[in-house]
């Protein structure tokens, strides 16, 4: 739904400005950047959080 969608750019936007270094940080974000060019733009924020979602295709999260 579109207040789903609004308030996953919320936690986008409140995610992508806190740092914390803690060893793991360096993975997740690799996962998350699929293009590889050191950003998370907001579409590869939404792809990698449907593979978290329970009815998503198991293909789609061995994929990832």
């Amino acid at each position: 739904t579109v207040n789903e969608i609004e308030a996953l750019y919320e936690l986008f936007k409140k995610l992508s400005s806190s740092i914390i270094d803690d060893g793991l940080i360096h993975k997740v974000f690799d996962l998350f950047d699929e293009k590889r060019n050191d950003v998370i733009e907001f579409e590869e924020f939404i792809h990698v959080l449907n593979v978290f979602h329970p009815r998503a295709p198991i293909e789609e999260k061995i994929d990832c």
